[in-house]
């Protein structure tokens, strides 16, 4: 194992999440194109499927207003007629008091259906399905004169959700990049694909419990100094994270750490 690797964890838990990121490297490689083609196929059923609660949903909240109307129409007959006092009011009243409990349960019945709808369409939403696929896109600016600006094949790059010492979803690169940015900055760039972590497989909404995010790059040495970047997730090729690293950042042992991100997270990732 690589000496990168041995130091590629996660907060103080360095050898659990060195042992996740290389079995990832190892055995989470990114998919074949067969794997692709059915998981783009699932995602099309998927958002068919979507669309057509949808639209069912619609069509009880329409029925379900015009349920309402006949009821207050109903309601207003209903008095009119009691407040005449002869035979056929009486008559009329029995009718219209037959109709109006009727429509009671035509509307008792819409709002099962439409409550049904909706149990459906959060049961769709895309942040309740298992997490199968990530990508991340991270660009840093740093404090430098001395890195050349090459695509560098040999020097990965890896960046993860963290909570405590647990890596709960990694995200890797073997390689990264460095641009000329100024006299004494350059961009340290690298986009990732390579998954593993606790997450994967389960709700993306559990990514919720993560406290940090933690970047890693081989370009990047220890103690040098951050001046700020960015990071966006993509998590199953739909949902979009996207992280602001404000500078200045210090590192620690060559790895950046951005805290505090659970509001975040709650706010992009908590289904209605």
């Amino acid at each position: 194992m690589s000496e990168w690797l041995k130091d590629a964890g996660l907060g103080v838990g360095a050898t659990l999440c060195a042992a996740i990121v290389y079995f990832a490297a190892h055995f989470l490689s990114i998919m074949p194109a067969d794997r692709n083609r059915e998981q783009m196929a699932g995602m099309a059923q998927w958002s068919n499927e979507v669309s057509k609660v949808r639209i069912e949903a619609d069509a009880v909240k329409r029925e379900r207003d015009r349920l309402k109307e006949e009821k207050a129409r109903e309601h207003q007959e209903f008095r009119v007629v009691t407040s005449n006092n002869d035979e056929e009011a009486r008559g009329q009243v029995v009718a219209l008091s037959n109709q109006l409990a009727s429509t009671r349960q035509d509307l008792a019945s819409a709002r099962e259906a439409l409550a049904l709808a909706e149990k459906r369409l959060s049961e769709l939403d895309p942040r309740r399905r298992p997490l199968v696929s990530a990508s991340a896109t991270v660009t840093l600016l740093v404090n430098s004169k001395d890195m050349l600006s090459s695509r560098y094949l040999t020097s990965p790059a890896c960046v993860g959700f963290g909570r405590r010492d647990e890596a709960l979803l990694l995200v890797k690169s073997p390689e990264s990049a460095v641009a000329y940015m100024s006299a004494n900055e350059r961009q340290v760039s690298a986009s990732l694909h390579e998954i593993g972590g606790r997450a994967v497989g389960r709700p993306i909404v559990e990514l919720t419990n993560a406290e940090y995010i933690q970047i890693e790059f081989t370009q990047i040495a220890t103690n040098q100094l951050t001046k700020g970047g960015s990071v966006v997730y993509v998590l199953n090729n739909e949902i979009r994270l996207p992280f602001e690293i404000p500078p200045p950042m210090p590192n620690w042992q060559a790895k950046i750490f951005i805290p505090w991100i659970r509001e975040r997270l709650l706010e992009i990732l908590t289904p209605p």
